[in-house]
């Protein structure tokens, strides 16, 4: 029992990577798939926000809102037929085979169907995330609903919906959190395009929009209903992809699926592969049969033959390209190719080096023209002239507040160089016979373990260590035991992973190991808990550490 779930655990595929394949998958749909799923999320975002809306705005008569909620009942069955229009596409496409095809009946009870699954959902998912525990559970089981809904032309089995929901806890939980950071990051994009757009308008294009103007005011329930919904359109697709590719993995382990389709997609590229090679072989049969030189020579062409000599084609060809037609254009081209040919080598270099500076210089002052124009357009010489002030003054103090603000830019931009080159990484000296090695400062956090071969982490450790440093001689064991995994290929060391990095990329790399793994954690964890933590470096565990790496020189 528990070995079969050791195998369900390593074979469980990363949310993330079925986030990304889901994307892939979109871009692949074709846009005939995409607008039925376009009109039903659309028409769904606009009967909420405009229920949203007038019910907060006008505050309606009882019977009113009860018939607006209604309508808005009917825009949310339309969704879901939608969505599962999209899962039942994409699974096509995933699969190769066709999407299913519905009559008006199966359509009407598909609706109803989804209608009658999926309307409690908006009681029960958000009181699931109250107490946080079920959510993940919760969440799968409606989306999976929608994928199997869209992706077969009969009803989902009860047994089959339930055993996808509880399978892969872990993956569903990951996919939940990626999903909210991704939903998070959309808002904010969303949220600021809807705040700055109107400004940007009014303060353009001189548009003046209620957004605009409204300052602070903005940020009501309204906006928040509107930058939401609009994010959540956004990311549903990708949701309905993870779970369209989570529930075809599933389902590939119990019926062996996603092997039949690899099979028919080779199939299908040998078949193509056949077809281009007879095409090939009947082309190669049609040519001419080459003739045999003989003794006798070759009859003269009659009329009737239908190859054309040589010579003459070329002369006909010479004879077009003289035309005006021709001569105009090319004339300039063979011009410029024997001035080129008649330079020596170092000649072409220096004026290939020349027209770079040129077309660089051109470029800025070009860029410079565009930046003048688009400051005098901001501050005009004689339109909306303020009284008192002539119009030279103006334009005085543009000249100046355009010229400060180059030198502005020009500061920062040089000072942020001097800052990337103060903070780049200076080379360390390598290890040679004869040449002095400058020694890391081990109290330093930027030290890391490519700076030394792992023996000479070593000896320094042995420094630390008759010295009484014992924390000190703990950070260079483990530098040491990094450098070691990485002179056996384990892992490559970089300044900016972690620890526990470290930790992933070896279990990654040598998998099955887990006495080994074991022994890293443990000694990962000796050494953080002392650097990192407040535990006392002791004078054994470094005898100990250091004798084990001693040993295996």
């Amino acid at each position: 029992m528990r070995s079969q779930a050791k195998t369900a655990k390593h074979d469980e595929v990363e949310a993330l990577v079925l986030i990304e394949e889901g994307v892939h998958l979109l871009r692949q749909l074709p846009l005939a798939h995409w607008l039925p799923y376009l009109m039903g999320t659309g028409g769904w975002c606009l009967a909420l926000l405009w229920f949203w809306a007038h019910t907060t705005w006008f505050n309606p008569a009882p019977e009113l809102l009860a018939l607006h909620a209604f309508g808005l009942t009917i825009a949310y069955g339309i969704l879901k037929l939608a969505q599962a229009h999209l899962a039942g596409a994409l699974m096509a496409l995933r699969t190769g085979d066709t999407a299913p095809r519905r009559t008006i009946r199966q359509w009407a009870g598909l609706y109803f169907s989804e209608l009658a699954a999926h309307g409690p959902g908006v009681l029960i998912l958000p009181l699931a995330c109250i107490l946080t525990f079920p959510a993940g559970w919760v969440w799968a089981w409606f989306q999976s609903r929608t994928v199997l809904a869209g992706t077969s032309a009969d009803a989902p089995s009860r047994a089959d919906h339930v055993a996808l929901t509880l399978a892969t806890p872990k993956q569903v939980h990951f996919s939940m959190l990626y999903l909210s950071v991704l939903w998070v990051i959309v808002w904010a994009n969303v949220a600021i395009v809807a705040v700055l757009l109107p400004r940007l308008a009014n303060s353009w294009l001189g548009l003046d929009t209620f957004a605009g103007v409204t300052g602070t005011s903005l940020f009501n329930s309204t906006f928040f209903a509107c930058t939401l919904v609009v994010s959540w359109a956004i990311v549903d697709p990708v949701t309905k992809a993870f779970f369209c590719l989570r529930v075809f993995v599933q389902q590939s382990r119990e019926t062996g699926r996603d092997i039949r389709v690899e099979l028919r997609r080779v199939a299908s590229r040998s078949r193509k592969q056949l077809t281009i090679a007879l095409l090939v072989l009947a082309g190669l049969t049609a040519l001419p049969t080459p003739v045999v030189a003989s003794n006798h020579p070759a009859p003269p062409p009659t009329a009737t033959s239908s190859v054309i000599p040589s010579d003459t084609l070329e002369r006909e060809l010479r004879h077009v390209l003289q035309t005006p037609e021709f001569e105009w254009q090319l004339r300039p081209k063979r011009d410029a190719r024997f001035r080129e040919s008649n330079r020596g080598p170092i000649e072409r270099l220096f004026a290939a080096g020349v027209r770079k500076i040129i077309d660089v210089f051109q470029w800025i002052g070009d860029a410079w023209d565009r930046l003048t124009r688009w400051w005098r357009d901001l501050f005009p010489d004689s339109s909306s002239k303020p009284s008192g002030v002539s119009a030279s003054a103006l334009s005085v103090v543009a000249n100046v507040l355009l010229y400060g603000l180059l030198i502005v830019v020009v500061g920062l931009l040089g000072y942020l160089l001097y800052a990337t080159f103060r903070r780049m990484p200076r080379k360390s000296p390598q290890t040679k016979a004869g040449v002095a090695v400058a020694v890391p400062d081990l109290t330093d956090e930027r030290v890391h373990a490519a700076l030394l071969p792992w023996q000479e982490w070593l000896i320094l450790a042995r420094e630390r260590r008759q010295a009484g440093e014992w924390r000190l001689a703990l950070r260079a064991l483990f530098l040491a035991q990094l450098a070691r995994l990485s002179a056996e290929g384990v892992l490559s060391l970089a300044r900016h992973k972690t620890n526990l990095e470290y930790e992933r990329e070896m279990r990654r790399r040598l998998p099955g190991l887990a006495d080994r793994h074991a022994h890293f954690r443990g000694r990962r964890l000796l050494f953080e808990e002392v650097w990192y933590g407040y535990a006392q470096a002791s004078a054994d565990a470094v005898d100990a550490w250091l004798a084990e790496l001693e040993a295996s020189r």
